[in-house]
């Protein structure tokens, strides 16, 4: 994290040195933002266990599933930008965002829902536990290019023009253990996705003053809202792992080592935020404060293999895709020179 932000830093200080020339910036307006997120990832598709009153019988299934679900956790975005003298702005932005989360189940009659069939007939309708652990982290750097297309009395809109780099990594790894096991046993299913994608940017933003007040109607109450799009060119890889571990956390038996090679794909994402802002200039500094919430989809971002529960097929897979979103508060906070 510290990296990421020193090199976004070094970035804009050598791309706008020569904007320092002269003591008024020539004429621009420099534009420094941080932001506060506190955002809830969501990654679809996290059932692990299957949940039973009784052993079935005749191929029935009977149960309900059970799934895993991050909860808000606290992230930040960064962002310098240039106003170029009634001619758009040029800025900078990186985001950052990590979450990890963990549930246990324990009962007298569960089923493992990941793996493949061959621990599914070790894990099925067995007295224990199962429990999984999730984490994500998420980055996005931005270079954009900002264009008033109108002010009007009511709104002013602004075209946003860019270049987006996303980095999505996803680890899950589910423990099954059968208490009445002697051996104590514990059968374990990993996955590990990561996909990074580089790709155009477009969208606008749009404010609306609600009040004007003080001196000269120096204090503005905005509404504020944005939205966006990107495709991003991807690359995904990723590991896929099914073990059974002795008491000693040692693995005893290898059922699934799986490496999936790298593969380009297109990922859509969309963006949208709504908010209030109050801005205010106090000397030669204009400044503003604004909170909204924030919503974000990655298309197909996370990837994990997918064995068909099958006593003919244990030794195939294939790859089961899923979104990756994010929604929740932000805060914001903004200095012009």
């Amino acid at each position: 994290m510290n990296k990421s932000l020193l090199c976004l830093s070094i970035a804009t200080i050598i791309g706008s040195g020569p904007l320092f020339a002269e003591g008024n910036f020539l004429g621009g307006t420099l534009r420094v933002t941080g932001e506060y997120l506190y955002l809830k990832p969501t990654v679809e598709n996290n059932y692990f266990v299957q949940v039973s009153d009784e052993t079935a019988v005749s191929n029935q299934v009977v149960g309900r599933e059970v799934q895993d679900q991050f909860s808000y956790s606290s992230g930040f975005r960064a962002e310098i930008g240039y106003q170029l003298c009634n001619k758009g702005e040029v800025s900078l932005g990186y985001s950052h965002l990590t979450s990890s989360t963990s549930k246990t189940v324990e009962g007298e009659f569960l089923s493992t829902m990941l793996g493949d069939d061959r621990l599914g007939i070790d894990y099925a309708y067995y007295n224990g536990t199962a429990t999984n652990y999730m984490d994500v982290r998420f980055k996005n750097w931005g270079a954009y290019y900002t264009l008033d297309l109108c002010s009007q009395a009511c709104c002013d809109f602004s075209l946003v023009l860019g270049l987006e780099y996303a980095d999505i990594k996803f680890n899950q790894t589910a423990l099954y253990v059968d208490s009445t096991d002697e051996e104590n046993a514990t059968g374990r299913v990993a996955y590990t996705s990561k996909t990074r994608g580089l790709g155009p940017m477009g969208g606008f933003k749009m404010s609306c003053p609600l009040v004007s007040f003080g001196p000269d109607c120096c204090h503005v109450l905005q509404f504020k809202g944005s939205a966006s799009g990107t495709l991003y060119v991807s690359r995904n890889i990723g590991h896929s792992t099914v073990d059974i571990l002795d008491s000693n956390g040692v693995i005893d038996e290898q059922l699934v080592d799986l490496k999936r090679e790298r593969s380009s794909d297109l990922m859509p994402a969309l963006n949208a935020r709504v908010g209030l802002g109050y801005d205010f200039s106090f000397k030669c500094i204009d400044a503003s404060f604004e909170v909204g919430y924030q919503l974000a989809s990655y298309y197909q971002a996370v990837v994990r293999t997918h064995f068909p529960q099958d006593n003919g097929a244990s030794f195939f897979s294939m790859r089961k895709y899923s979104n990756f979103n994010l929604q929740g508060l932000y805060a914001s906070g903004t200095l012009k020179f």
